[in-house]
């Protein structure tokens, strides 16, 4: 459930960056209430957008983008089209009960100086908490496949370094040095004549706060850019046993042995995996509940729109 009211209120948030702008008057006393009146702009079926309800969302646009509008009728139309969605979503909510339930009680407190059209938007996302959030589940074989279909970004490991570094311009026998060096540690990790931790310390010329981790560069993914080359990440990833090191891996800045320290598990991940596959499926059902809403085609009637232009008409280049 906690990840459900997260979900819903980075909703909440997205909504409010579409049409809330503070420091704008608040809109009507009642702020769930439609204020119908004035000529049709838009409609869907019996349901319709009016000249008194689009002025009354507009309270909470600036000025700069009410200029815009007045220019380019595409923004106007789309404008009214999104209020056309919540208010159908509002019609909805309420034919269900959900703006007088004690949760969306609560919700209304958590919200300052709301304005009409934030209110309606808040309760456009009970409506989605209630009718999709809620009901998704992700099964553990649903997040294995997944996981599997999706090896590329989860197939995770935890890996760290020691970094032997050769000078800029360096003469042949200081790369042939630097090369000895970085076999002659492998050889002994290898061997067990030297501790991973041992060697890090004494010899890694890699960064401080890396050193002060033992050399740990941290969770890796195939896709990773953690790692200095992509040869790197290969190498990592080809590594059977935790534990296991690289040979050195040469590249323009040094040798690198890279250790793996452990494979991150499917089970270590999988809440993680139902939290994204939750997220994904809310996005996709969340429009399609929406556009279900719908009973007929939305019709415009805003003075110069042409559906089939731009929403931002440029004038043409003139010789």
């Amino acid at each position: 459930m906690r990840n459900y009211r997260i979900i819903f209120g980075v909703l909440i948030a997205a909504l409010a960056v579409l049409f809330i702008i503070p420091g704008c008057k608040k809109g009507s006393e009642n702020p769930l209430a439609w204020k119908e009146g004035g000529k049709v702009l838009a409609q869907c079926g019996d349901v319709k957008i009016t000249e008194n309800e689009f002025e009354d969302a507009l309270l909470s646009v600036n000025m700069e983008r009410r200029e815009q509008m007045k220019k380019h009728p595409g923004l106007t139309a789309d404008f009214v089209g999104r209020l056309l969605h919540l208010k159908l979503a509002t019609l909805k909510a309420k034919e269900k009960g959900y703006d007088s339930i004690e949760e969306f009680s609560e919700k209304k407190k958590e919200i300052d100086a709301m304005y009409s059209i934030q209110m309606k938007a808040a309760l456009q996302e009970m409506l989605i908490e209630k009718e999709i959030i809620e009901k998704i589940i992700i099964t553990d074989q649903e997040a294995l496949d997944y996981y599997k279909q999706n090896a590329i970004v989860w197939e995770r490991i935890e890996v760290s370094e020691i970094f032997i570094k050769v000078p800029e311009n360096p003469t042949e026998q200081i790369i042939k040095e630097k090369l000895s060096l970085a076999n002659k540690i492998y050889e002994d990790l290898v061997a067990g004549k030297i501790a991973w931790e041992t060697a890090v310390q004494k010899y890694s010329d890699s960064s401080s706060v890396i050193k002060e981790r033992n050399g740990e560069r941290g969770i890796i993914h195939r896709r990773s850019r953690k790692l200095p080359s992509t040869q790197m990440t290969l190498e990592a990833f080809s590594l059977q046993n935790e534990g296991d090191f690289t040979k050195p891996i040469s590249d323009k800045t040094g040798y690198y042995i890279i250790k793996l320290d452990k494979k991150i598990s499917f089970d270590e991940q999988k809440e993680q995996i139902k939290k994204v596959m939750s997220s994904e499926r809310v996005r996709t059902d969340r429009q399609n509940y929406l556009d279900g809403l719908k009973t007929a085609p939305f019709e415009f009637f805003i003075e110069g729109y042409d559906p089939n232009k731009p929403l931002i008409q440029t004038k043409p280049k003139t010789e």
